[in-house]
């Protein structure tokens, strides 16, 4: 059980909306008169729970493209329902998500420990907005850190810089091809053509 889901079955001790407050209604009631919003929080929750296990899923099979596509669909759900009801927060975050999974997908990048550590904190950070919704029916938090670091994953993925990956930890592996700088290149070149004339 997720902590949105703890607070969405709190009653009367959560918080109410910040438009609520004042008002003889529980939290509960208060938020049975927004079921849009109700309906959002419940989908919101269960795509953040599984979003956060078959992350932690892709860490033990980072190859694995059963999981790869199950987080892939979860992100895209979000983004859709998020952006549907103007929680562009939220949006930003799940689309972000969604454009490092894409390229996963596509065969483009590979995975690594630390982009996945950035999914789940990418994760992490959704789950706060959805609280923040459901205590005052508006995002507070600025996630715009966390679209940052996505797009940095995706940059340096794209550039093969060499990390552990999750299925090679521990064992000194490293994702991606590690591509030989210009000069390696010329040099066994070099050495290839003088091997060959003799």
């Amino acid at each position: 059980v997720s902590e949105l889901e703890e607070l969405l079955a709190g009653g009367d001790e959560l918080p109410l909306p910040l438009d609520e407050q004042g008002s003889d209604k529980t939290s509960q009631e208060a938020l049975s008169d927004d079921p849009i919003r109700t309906i959002y929080l419940k989908e919101a929750t269960e795509l953040i729970a599984q979003l956060s296990q078959e992350l932690l899923n892709l860490e033990k099979e980072p190859d694995n493209t059963e999981v790869i596509h199950k987080v892939l669909r979860a992100a895209h759900t979000l983004k859709g329902s998020a952006a549907t009801l103007g929680y562009t927060a939220s949006r930003d975050v799940a689309h972000s998500m969604e454009e490092l999974l894409q390229m996963v997908r596509d065969g483009e990048i590979v995975l690594d420990i630390q982009a996945i550590d950035v999914l789940l904190e990418a994760t992490d950070g959704l789950d706060r907005l959805c609280k923040e919704v459901f205590r005052s029916g508006s995002e507070e938090s600025d996630a715009g850190n966390l679209t940052v670091r996505l797009s940095a994953s995706i940059d340096r993925l794209k550039k093969g810089v060499p990390q552990k990956s999750a299925r090679d930890a521990g064992l000194g592996a490293v994702t991606g091809i590690e591509q030989a700088s210009s000069d390696e290149t010329d040099a066994l070149r070099e050495i290839f053509l003088e091997e060959a004339r003799g």
